[in-house]
């Protein structure tokens, strides 16, 4: 390896008169103060199961908690998870008075949900004779729309 092969890497903190303590410190507390604002819904919704949950309460219900458990996961955080999508308003949770039993039923805004997550894994999975045009066709009629 010659002396033009080697690049020499300039440390950005070597500067003698410039304090970057400040900045390091600014920029890592703003870091920090992002992770505690709040979730959006579409982050709340991005846990494992969320979607399933929704899915699921459409076919089977009203179900009861441990069903949930058993047929979805045993995860320790699906208790959570149900109370997220509780707040979202998405399911109601009602427990009886003779028993500790927790009925799990969607609400009209979860059935709406429910269906518009059907509907996008359908249209997922639908099969199309549409086959895409090769790079150099795309190229070509953009080029020509230019």
């Amino acid at each position: 390896m010659g002396d033009s092969d080697h690049i020499e890497q300039k440390d950005v903190f070597s500067e003698p008169d410039k304090d970057y303590s400040q900045e390091m410190y600014q920029t890592l507390k703003k870091k920090r103060q992002s992770k505690e604002e709040p979730l959006t819904t579409l982050a709340k919704l991005d846990r494992k199961h969320m979607l399933t949950i929704l899915v699921y309460l459409k076919h089977h219900r009203p179900a009861i908690k441990t069903e949930i458990y058993s047929n979805i996961s045993r995860n320790s955080g699906m208790a959570d998870k149900l109370e997220t999508l509780h707040k979202l308003g998405l399911i109601g949770m009602y427990t009886t008075f003779e028993t500790t039993t927790t009925y799990i039923i969607l609400t009209d805004k979860g059935e709406r949900v429910a269906t518009l997550i059907e509907d996008m894994l359908d249209e997922i999975d639908r099969e199309e004779d549409y086959k895409p045009p090769s790079v150099y066709t795309y190229w070509k009629e953009k080029n020509r729309a230019d």
